[in-house]
C-alpha cells in the first residue's frame, strides 16, 4: 500500500469528507473532524512548510502523509502536533489507525493517533514505547552493542507473538488466575508479575468502575501479591510497570512492547520480560548501568567544557563525541 492507495481507503470510510486541495496538498479528507492530507512532496522541509500553510493555526488537527522513498509500503507522517517529528510508518498500519479514529470520540482519537504513530515509527523501534522505565537510546542502541543482546535473543526465541499469555508462557512463566481480577505470572514458584488484561490498548488509560486509572489498580494488586512488576495487556501489547524500587511504583513510568509489531531484529527486546530479567533483577541491573553510564558521560562532558574554557587543546576530540552519546 502506498499513499495514493491509502487515501483511496480513507475515502471509503463512512463519514469521510473531501477537504479540497491547496498549499502543496493535492488531496485531503476529514474523518471525525481530523484532517488527513496527502503531501505533494516527500521532502521533510516541504512537508513541514505545507503543514504550516495548510493548518494555519486552525482548530482542526492535521496529519500530512507522503510516500517514504526509503521504505516500500511505508509513508511519512507529520502531525497532529505542531513541530512534531516526521514519522515513518507502514501504510497499512496507518490506515487501520484512521479507521479506528473514525469510531472514537474526537479527543480520544487525536490522543490515540499520537501514541500509535510514536509506537509504529520506524525511526524508533516499531512496537515499543518508553516512558521513564529506561530510554529510547538504551533499548534501540546501547543494549544492542553489549553481550546481553545475544542472551536476550535466546530468551525471546520461544516467545509467541500471538498474545500476551502465549508470550509470557513462552518466556517461561506459569500463568494462573487470580480470584478477583487478572492473572499471576510465577517463575519457579516466585510471584513476578500481576497481569491485568484489557480488551484493547485504549483501555490502558481509561478509568475503571471505581474511578481509578488501570495503573493504580494494577500497582495495588502488585502490592497485595508481592510482585515487583505489573503488566497491562491487550492482545500482543504489554505495558510493564515497576511496582517496587528505590523510587517506589510509578503509574506514569513504563516500558511497552507489542510482540506482534516488533520487527524480527527487535524481537530480542521481549527477553526483557523474561524471568531472567524480571525475577532475577536483570532489568534493574540494565537500568542501573544505563544511569551510571549517563552520569559518567555528563561528568566527562562537564570536564571537557571546563578544559575548553580554560583554553586547553585537549578538549576538541571530546566535545565532538560526548554530546551525541548523551540521549
Amino acid at each position: 500500500m502506498n499513499a495514493t492507495e491509502l487515501f483511496e481507503g480513507i475515502e471509503a470510510i463512512p463519514g469521510s469528507k473531501d477537504a479540497g486541495s491547496a498549499d502543496g496538498v493535492p488531496q485531503s479528507r476529514v474523518v471525525n473532524e481530523i484532517e488527513f492530507g496527502r503531501a505533494a512532496s516527500s521532502d521533510e522541509r516541504k512537508i513541514r512548510a505545507s503543514w504550516k500553510r495548510r493548518q494555519g493555526g486552525g482548530a482542526t488537527p492535521l496529519l500530512l502523509i507522503a510516500d517514504d522513498p526509503e521504505g516500500e509500503g511505508r509513508v511519512r507522517v507529520l502531525g497532529p502536533q505542531r513541530d512534531g517529528p516526521l514519522r515513518r510508518v507502514r501504510a497499512e498500519a496507518l490506515f487501520g489507525l484512521v479507521q479506528g479514529a473514525a469510531e472514537m470520540g474526537r479527543v480520544e482519537a487525536i490522543r490515540r493517533l499520537s501514541e500509535e504513530l510514536e509506537r509504529l515509527d520506524a525511526d524508533g523501534v516499531p512496537g515499543m514505547i518508553v516512558r521513564g522505565l529506561g530510554t529510547q537510546h538504551l533499548f534501540s542502541t546501547r543494549l544492542r552493542s553489549e553481550d546481553r543482546w545475544g542472551e536476550l535473543a535466546q530468551l525471546a526465541e520461544r516467545a509467541s507473538t500471538a498474545g500476551w499469555r502465549q508470550t509470557l508462557e513462552g518466556l517461561g512463566y506459569e500463568v494462573t488466575d487470580l480470584p478477583n481480577q487478572g492473572y499471576l505470572a510465577r517463575s519457579r514458584g516466585k510471584p513476578v508479575l500481576v497481569v491485568h488484561p484489557r480488551r484493547s490498548a485504549e483501555e490502558f488509560a481509561r478509568l475503571d468502575e471505581a474511578g481509578r486509572l488501570p495503573e493504580g489498580s494494577l500497582l495495588a494488586a502488585c502490592d497485595e501479591q508481592g510482585t515487583p512488576y505489573g503488566l497491562l495487556a491487550a492482545g500482543s501489547r504489554m505495558r510493564l510497570l515497576r511496582a517496587v524500587g528505590d523510587d517506589g511504583g510509578s503509574a506514569n513510568r513504563y516500558l511497552e512492547l507489542d510482540a506482534a509489531a516488533l520487527e524480527p531484529a527487535d524481537r530480542p527486546l521481549l527477553g526483557l520480560l523474561s524471568p531472567a530479567y524480571l525475577a532475577d533483577d536483570g532489568l534493574e541491573q540494565v537500568l542501573r548501568e544505563a544511569r551510571d553510564y549517563g552520569s559518567e558521560l555528563r561528568l566527562r562532558l562537564d570536564r571537557a567544557l571546563r578544559i575548553r574554557d580554560e583554553g586547553s587543546h585537549r578538549a576538541p576530540h571530546l566535545i565532538g563525541v560526548v554530546p551525541r552519546a548523551i540521549r
